[in-house]
């Protein structure tokens, strides 16, 4: 599995297992586009979304599983991941990636993991809300992790909510992002 951040992939290299990525509109330029994966059925493919059947219907349409990833096609021809649409926050009509700011928090050096989602506000649409899980032994207050994200993200990017508390996980260690947007939008 890939890191945040490394180079995995190739525009001319992007198949694996009878799966392909398309790139709709590619010019050499850096852009962004939306990913969708066309494969195969196979013994390890979801079939769907359980007792959800818009939401297969959609995904699935047109014979592509469409993840909803966006990323960049740099001029090299490397595919960056950038985020999810649905994890995308538009805060004053910018738009910002929670993998960023994400990656701000990890590198923090008392910062076991975090997430990030869009918390409702009456002035911006939306804005940054962190939800943070401590290293053993170690402390940092809101005040120090906005701060740090200051040094590192541009001033809009930086969440101006920092929630501690333990991440809510599947079994397989998914952070499950639905149940932080909600706790975002009660406080």
């Amino acid at each position: 599995m890939a890191l945040r951040g490394d180079r995995v992939l190739a525009v001319g290299d992007v198949s694996y297992a009878k799966c392909s990525l398309s790139v709709s509109g590619y010019n050499g330029i850096t852009h962004t586009f939306s990913a969708t994966l066309s494969t195969s059925v196979a013994p390890t493919s979801a079939l769907g979304y359980l007792k959800n059947k818009a939401t297969t219907e959609k995904a699935f349409a047109g014979g592509g599983v469409h993840s909803g990833d966006l990323a960049v096609v740099h001029p090299d021809g490397y595919i960056q991941l950038k985020d999810r649409s649905k994890d995308i926050i538009i805060s004053g009509g910018e738009n910002i990636s929670s993998i960023e700011v994400e990656d701000a928090l990890y590198r923090h050096p008392a910062v076991q993991a975090a997430a990030v989602v869009a918390k409702p506000d009456d002035k911006w649409g939306e804005t940054p809300c962190a939800f943070v899980e401590l290293k053993p032994g170690t402390t940092a207050t809101a005040e120090e992790l906005i701060a740090w994200c200051r040094k590192h993200l541009a001033g809009y990017k930086c969440p101006r909510y920092i929630v501690f508390r333990e991440l809510p996980k599947t079994s397989t260690g998914k952070i499950q992002k639905f149940i932080l947007r909600e706790i975002a939008k009660e406080g």
